[in-house]
């Protein structure tokens, strides 16, 4: 249709090094060279207030380094062929542009189809990209020659200064006609300077003006397509009974017809010549993919439990499949600026892969909708790049419909879905989806049948395509999970933090591919129905929208952006510090405690970064902070002095380390193991298994007894009474031997029994031992006291138990005859 508007033209070399780097290196340095040559080093105007004339006896000197200067420059200026090679792009360029221009009439966009019109204005975004870059380097161009021509004015004064303030008693005539000999040549070469000077100011006015007309066109392409998009729902064609009334070159078959399939294959030919490059990367990604996957495909079976029958298995044995179709699914990416032809040899591309890669993906039943949908892609590309007759356009466009309305039906009835759909929320979707789906197809019937054939054409290649990209999508989630999934069960990765925390990134890792998927076919379905730029227009407006608050001003994008910015600091931070504190500082000769500390420390500062680029990426002033200090301050006068407290006390707990993760603590009647140190509070889970919430100025300011702060040695009492008339000695010799026999206990010091006192009913002692093992020390009291018991029995020394005498001095007589003893009972009677 009309190709003609944006033809086709090679970019312009970059060529030659700038003119900057070969004049700025003449420049003499020092400051006798800057007497001698007259060429200054700093700032032109301030060297002039301070310019002196050329002493005599320096001016044959500096003569000869002014012409060897002026020499060098009059042969850059003679070699220099890049401002001809701009100007021949330049006039290119102009010529190029304006044959567009002439192209672009009312009639011919009003002709144009919505893709055509797009393709129209990316060319027409490549002239833009080319005049900005052209620009550009016409701008460093001239800023070198301005800063030459600069420097032989201010050399010109200095010589001039030196003709004219030098009396002539003290010039020799040999000299002065020496100094009139300099002058001359300076003048001779900024006479050659001049002419380029003015060519590329030239230059730089035809590009401003050629990309104001570039921009102007844009302007009305956008125009064209924003008129197309309102057309969608207005009457286009005659009613489907009178189609046949219409002849196939009126002016509305002519609008709905597209390019002929050579001219969109030779667009797409041509984007692949000069765009090469893209297409490699392309295909190297598909390469890293299909590496990936066939490097993992061995351990698959262990991760998916040896089960073959199991779908994803298809993924791993098909490893190019894979590669493939990942790198095909992000051609809009790889290649943003190509003409739609370029996507339609993609979307060919990736029909194979996908059908390979579907049984990882759909169930038994419902690959017979995935199969359907692929082939009904297949036919409406066929009919977009073939068929240019109306009549024949409506009458495929009906049967699409139809077809992709039985294939909803299928995927609506297969029992498979309808049970997974009760069970996973994915497959919810994909039932509404297919609701949706069938609905879309049955308005485009409708709409075709009565006239409205733009609308019906957009709704059945809507529809399809993106069914079709939604296929693509979940293959393209279901290949990344299992490249996930097995990655993390490698034997490389299972000493690692990422092994013992296996599946909590592997669940993390699932929901981010999902939304990261869904988000990219989002984003391509509002592309398919033409919506994606007043979604983004409409997006930004709601985003831009500003509220006013005192001396700043808020917008709902500012605040998404902090808000993402931040959470995305809170991310970063718990990675780096679980990495730090398990996979690094884990690793080195460290004290107790210190990589806990840093890496809490770097937790924190990674925060506090993290905070201020949200702050300044929201757009918000890094300077009103004084505010939030200032409010800050206020409420720590009025009510957050705790909570400032706390806060100290855990940057002191950071940094002295008094109490640390995995101490034994006792604060006050609670004791227990130090489970975490936060920055306001810390946890410890006490030996019944409570966990308690300690503010962290009850750590700094109260009394706390830390068990294990040096070191996990503890000394163990156990009591231990005998009755009497035991010999003590004998006591202590047994209970000392049986104490130093536990493999726990350490020496120095000696294990020791001590005789305290004498009880109510027994001799005690009390057995004082060192154990190293803090964690262990309540199991070793009690096997401690297990085999003592069994060695004072064993050497006769009896265990008592507490006795009382009890004497009655007064019994009352129903209570003495109880008390009695009882007569023998008479067996005969």
């Amino acid at each position: 249709m009309i190709r003609h508007l944006a033809p086709n033209w090679r970019r312009l070399p970059l060529t030659g090094l700038l003119i900057t780097t070969a004049l700025t290196s003449l420049a003499p340095r020092g400051a006798a060279q800057e007497a001698q040559t007259g060429v200054p080093v700093r700032d032109t105007t301030q060297q002039q207030r301070q310019l002196r004339p050329i002493p005599v006896d320096e001016i044959p000197v500096g003569a000869v380094s002014v012409a060897d200067l002026l020499t060098r420059i009059r042969e850059t200026l003679r070699g220099d062929t890049i401002l001809s090679r701009l100007d021949s792009g330049l006039g290119q360029l102009e010529r190029t542009v304006g044959v567009g221009r002439e192209t672009l009439t009312p009639e011919a966009l009003q002709r144009a189809s919505f893709d055509e019109l797009v393709d129209v204005e990316q060319s027409w975004r490549g002239y833009e990209g080319e005049i900005s870059s052209l620009q550009r380097r016409l701008s460093e161009r001239g800023t070198a020659l301005e800063s030459v021509a600069a420097r032989l004015d201010t050399t010109r004064i200095l010589w001039s200064l030196t003709r004219d303030s030098t009396p002539e008693a003290e010039l020799p005539a040999e000299l002065r006609a020496r100094v009139l000999q300099v002058l001359a040549r300076i003048d001779s070469v900024e006479g050659q300077l001049r002419d380029p000077r003015t060519r590329v100011l030239g230059m730089r006015n035809r590009a401003a003006a050629t990309l104001v007309t570039v921009r102007e066109s844009i302007d009305l392409i956008r125009d064209a397509r924003a008129e197309a998009r309102r057309q969608v729902f207005r009457q286009d064609s005659p009613p489907f009974w009178k189609m046949f009334d219409v002849q196939p070159d009126s002016a509305v078959a002519a609008s709905l017809s597209t390019a002929s399939f050579e001219g969109r294959m030779q667009a797409a030919g041509e984007y692949f010549r000069t765009h090469s490059w893209q297409l490699w990367l392309q295909l190297l990604v598909a390469a890293v993919v299909a590496v990936a996957v066939y490097a993992l495909r061995h351990r698959a079976s262990h991760w998916y439990d040896g089960q073959r029958e199991a779908e994803p298995l298809t993924l791993f044995e098909r490893p190019i499949a894979s590669g493939l179709l990942i790198a095909l699914a992000l051609s809009r990416y790889f290649h943003p600026s190509a003409p739609a032809s370029v996507y339609d040899v993609m979307l060919m591309l990736a029909l194979l892969p996908l059908s390979v890669l579907l049984p990882a993906v759909l169930t038994r039943e419902a690959r017979k909708t995935g199969y359907l949908v692929i082939a009904i892609t297949l036919t409406v590309l066929a009919f977009e790049l073939l068929v240019t007759t109306m009549v024949v356009l409506r009458l495929a466009a009906v049967a699409v419909s139809l077809a992709g309305i039985v294939a909803f039906t299928w995927l609506l009835a297969a029992r498979d879905v309808r049970g997974l759909a009760a069970q996973r929320g994915w497959w919810r979707s994909v039932r509404i989806g297919a609701w949706i789906g069938g609905a879309g197809l049955a308005t485009s019937i409708l709409a075709n049948l009565f006239g409205y054939v733009n609308l019906a054409g957009i709704l059945v290649t809507g529809m399809i395509y993106t069914a079709f990209a939604a296929l693509v999508a979940a293959t393209v989630a279901a290949v990344l999970d299992g490249i996930l999934a097995v990655a993390l069960t490698t034997g490389s990765s299972r000493s690692t933090l990422l092994h013992r925390q296996q599946g909590d990134l592997l669940r993390r890792g699932r929901r981010f591919i999902h939304f990261a998927v869904t988000i990219l076919w989002l984003i391509g379905a509002l592309r398919i129905f033409r919506i994606l730029e007043p979604a983004f227009d409409s997006a930004r407006a709601i985003f831009g929208a500003t509220l006013p608050i005192g001396s700043w001003t808020l917008s709902l994008g500012d605040l998404v952006v902090f808000v993402v910015g931040l959470w995305l600091a809170v991310i970063a931070a718990r990675f780096t510090q679980a990495i730090l504190r398990e996979e690094v500082l884990s690793r080195m000769a460290l004290p107790r405690g210190v990589p806990d500390s840093m890496s809490r420390l770097a937790y924190y500062v990674i925060l506090v970064l993290g905070f201020l680029f949200a702050f300044g990426a929201a757009g918000l002033d890094l300077s009103k902070l004084t505010i939030i200090v200032g409010a800050l301050g206020v409420g720590i006068g009025f009510g957050l002095q705790n909570i400032v407290n706390n806060f100290i006390s855990g940057l002191i707990l950071l940094f002295e380390r008094p109490v640390q993760v995995g101490d034994t603590v006792e604060l006050d009647t609670l004791m227990g193991s130090v489970k975490d140190i936060g920055i306001r509070a810390s946890v410890i889970r006490t030996f019944s298994g409570a966990d308690v919430i300690v503010p962290n100025g009850d750590l700094i300011a109260g009394r706390v007894v830390n068990w294990t702060l040096t070191d996990q040695r503890r000394r163990v009492e156990i009591p231990v009474g005998v009755a009497y008339g035991s010999e003590p000695q004998r006591v202590i010799d047994i209970l000392t031997g049986v104490a130093g026999q536990h493999p726990d206990v350490v020496s120095p010091p000696e294990p020791t029994t001590h005789f305290i006192g004498f009880g109510e009913s027994s001799l005690d002692f009390m057995i004082w031992v060192w154990t190293g093992r803090f964690d262990r020390w309540w199991l070793m009291r009690t096997e401690v006291l297990t085999t003592a018991y069994e060695a004072l029995a064993d050497a006769g020394i009896e265990i008592p138990f507490p006795q009382r005498d009890l004497h009655l001095k007064t019994v009352r007589e129903a209570a003495a005859r109880a008390l009695a003893p009882q007569p023998a009972s008479d067996d005969t009677a």
